[in-house]
Formats: structure tokens, C-alpha cells, sequence
């Protein structure tokens, strides 16, 4: 029997989105190699609010969940909102990792509100997609599926995003 340490629910995201399907595809199809147990997954459409009042009604019906997965941004703050609200520490004692690096993110990460995040890069997505660009103007042969790396983002490195986000120039 295998003891679970992690109970763990899934905020989803858009239904039929390739980034929702992919997302669950990817949490679902390693967790028997951890101890976890998922208790819950719902969607929330990518949304603060939707991710807020999942949240606050996953706590009613799963009060042992310790770890939240929302599928992004926006859907993690909802997610801090309920927990909060709920008068629960956020990493104490429900941990929240999510999928973004928006700046507002990579504050909450230093502020120690979310565990960890992974980041999307739309930057570095940007960049390869005119590396291939160039490289098919120039007549090389380009792979039919192009690899961007994602970075997992803790405390540990937060700053060296930040920093890399920015050197694109401001944000508005």
C-alpha cells in the first residue's frame, strides 16, 4: 500500500484547450511515482475567480488537501485568496505550485506564497521562433516540433528570472 504524503487536487484549465489537456496529461501521468494522492481535479477555466471559489469549495469537501496544483497564474491567486481566507497557511499548510512566470508570480514566489512555478517563457518562445524562422529563410531543414524549455522557479532562482524576464525591456 503505498502511503500518501501529498494530497493534492488540480485546478484545470480551459476544457478542450491543448494547454489544459497537456498540462493534466503531463501531472497525471507521473504521480503514481510519487506519494501523492490526487483527491480532486475541476476546472477553472484559467480564472482568479473560478480558481477562488473552487478552492473555497475543495477545502468544504477535502479539508486534508495540502498541496494545489492550479494549471496557471491567475487560478494560483484565486487559489491564495481561499486558502487565506480560509484561515490556512499558504505553504504551511496547503503548498501551491503552479505553471507561469508573470511578474506578479515571481513575487508571490519570493513573498513565499507559491512554493513553485514553472515557467512558460513566451520570451524565450519569441526567440526560437525566430531562430527557426531565419533558419528556415535561409533554407536549413527545421524540426517539425521545436522543444522550448520550461524552468521550474523557487526562491532559489526567482531573481535570475525576474532578471532575464527584464531584459527584454519594461513590462506594461
Amino acid at each position: 500500500m503505498k502511503v500518501s504524503l501529498g494530497k493534492v487536487v488540480i485546478l484545470e484549465g480551459i476544457p478542450g484547450a491543448p494547454s489544459a489537456r497537456d498540462r493534466q496529461a503531463g501531472f497525471l501521468a507521473i504521480t503514481d511515482q510519487f506519494p501523492i494522492e490526487v483527491l480532486a481535479s475541476i476546472t477553472a477555466y484559467y480564472s482568479r475567480e473560478r480558481g477562488a471559489t473552487a478552492m473555497e469549495d475543495l477545502l468544504q469537501a477535502h479539508p486534508e488537501i495540502n498541496v494545489m496544483l492550479p494549471n496557471n497564474d491567475p487560478a494560483a491567486y484565486g487559489v491564495i485568496a481561499a486558502v487565506e481566507g480560509a484561515g490556512l497557511g499558504v505553504n504551511k499548510d496547503v503548498y501551491i505550485g503552479c505553471v507561469g512566470d508573470q511578474f506578479k508570480t515571481l513575487d508571490l514566489i519570493e513573498e513565499g506564497k507559491i512554493f513553485s512555478s514553472v515557467s512558460v517563457s513566451p520570451e524565450r518562445t519569441g526567440e526560437i521562433m525566430v531562430e527557426v524562422a531565419i533558419d528556415l529563410f535561409n533554407g536549413k531543414e527545421v524540426p517539425l516540433n521545436v522543444y522550448i524549455p520550461h524552468k521550474p522557479i523557487t526562491k532559489d532562482n526567482v531573481i535570475e528570472v525576474r532578471d532575464y524576464k527584464l531584459s527584454f525591456g519594461p513590462m506594461e
